[in-house]
């Protein structure tokens, strides 16, 4: 895969962009986020960018909660940059996870490339990307990201090398993945019926090929029991409290659906995430049949989409929205080629018409009040975020994308059937 020298400039720039742009939404004013977290009691009276009302606290919660005390990296990672650089943790973690989230921008775009997409629209998966609700918003409570940049990345480096054919690359990647966080082990069944070359119809012809894949799918499994066996090993005391945890996750389950105020924060918080790129996987499906996307690809992300929100409705907090984002990591490359199919000046005119516009602004009006009223209902803290606005500006995309390729499919008609 070779790359142009504009191109690769191309990319930094819309990937360091992308990035400053997403650290400036998380400590504008008046945005209170884990980045700059103000209140009474952690004032900002040294007018700090990144403040030490929270970040602190989160590094040193998530090396005593048993949960999280077995996610090594970030932590790691974070504490020695501050050490090294003589830094406050809170800019440490800012470094560290940012620094993550820019290289997973790299790896979109490079996955993209592999999927054949053109310079424009890998690109244009790499914003699709940065501005997804989970990973925009990341640093907001209750989505409070923490792992998922270094557990993005591994995924994707994984993924890459997979479709570069690179197999045991792909497994000892994949179980860092997994050792970062370990629900990085819903993406396995996907991607072990569907991505990973496995002729189930001929297993039988060539067993030593099969045998071979399955050793390589079975690496992040045995390293990860491995790595939990030498963790529980040295930290005896950590294993009694696991156990304690575990047996009380039938709470959360009751906490994302014991009244009718869970049930739709959980659902907004599923809504927020999935709305959007399910959106367009429907247009893809419906008028874009001329888009060719690997039905293998289509095939791990609803499998693995589904375990995912089982797994996340059962045993996870759903408020916490960034834990929806996962299967997402599959398609985010091919996001690209649904948005930008046909920019001409020819949809413009054709929206540009009285019915259509005040379709979109009356329904956009709309759901400013609707997404206020809901969020206000569920409990969610709305004046120092920017929940509402994403999902008022999504519906607005929606009907505008949805307009697109009412569009795209007259033209496609029309060149079947000419007059």
């Amino acid at each position: 895969m070779k790359l142009k020298i504009n191109h690769i400039f191309h990319l930094l720039l819309v990937c360091l962009l992308s990035v400053l742009f997403n650290l400036y939404v998380h400590v504008a004013e008046p945005a209170n986020s884990m980045v700059n977290y103000v209140n009474k009691n952690h004032p900002n009276t040294e007018n700090l960018i990144v403040t030490d009302g929270f970040l602190p606290w989160a590094v040193d919660y998530h090396q005593t909660l048993p949960d999280f005390k077995k996610r090594p990296f970030t932590s790691f990672l974070v504490e020695n940059v501050a050490v090294f650089f003589s830094v406050r943790i809170s800019i440490a973690f800012v470094w560290v996870n940012y620094f993550f989230l820019f290289c997973s921008g790299f790896l979109i775009y490079f996955l993209a490339k592999l999927y054949l997409l053109s310079h424009p629209k890998a690109l244009g998966s790499v914003i699709f990307f940065y501005f997804s609700f989970s990973i925009l918003l990341a640093y907001f409570i209750p989505i409070a990201t923490y792992d998922e940049p270094i557990q993005y990345f591994l995924i994707l480096l994984s993924l890459f090398f997979l479709k570069k054919g690179y197999k045991l690359l792909f497994a000892i990647i994949f179980s860092f993945a997994v050792i970062s966080r370990e629900s990085s082990l819903i993406l396995l069944p996907g991607i072990a019926l569907f991505l990973f070359g496995i002729d189930f119809k001929n297993i039988l012809k060539d067993k030593k090929v099969f045998l071979k894949n399955v050793l390589m799918l079975s690496i992040p499994v045995v390293i990860y029991l491995a790595y939990l066996y030498f963790f529980y090993d040295n930290n005896p005391e950590i294993l009694k409290e696991t156990k304690e945890v575990l047996a009380k996750k039938y709470q959360i389950y009751q906490r994302n659906f014991r009244n009718l105020k869970e049930v739709s924060r959980t659902l907004l918080s599923f809504y927020s995430v999935i709305i959007f790129p399910i959106f367009l996987l429907f247009l893809n499906s419906k008028y874009y049949q001329f888009i060719k996307i690997d039905n293998r690809l289509l095939k791990a992300f609803w499998l693995t989409f589904l375990l995912n929100s089982i797994v996340i409705f059962i045993t996870v907090y759903a408020e916490e929205s960034r834990v929806f984002t996962l299967p997402f990591l599959l398609l985010f490359p091919i996001f690209g080629e649904i948005l930008l199919k046909s920019n001409s000046l020819k949809f413009f005119y054709y929206l540009l018409d009285f019915k259509k516009v005040g379709l979109v602004v009356l329904t956009t009006l709309l759901s400013w009040f609707v997404f206020n009223y809901l969020y206000a209902f569920t409990g969610f803290e709305m004046k120092d975020n920017y929940y509402v606005e994403y999902n008022v500006v999504i519906i607005f995309l929606m009907i505008v994308v949805g307009y697109k390729a009412k569009f795209l499919k007259s033209l496609t008609q029309n060149s079947f059937n000419p007059r």
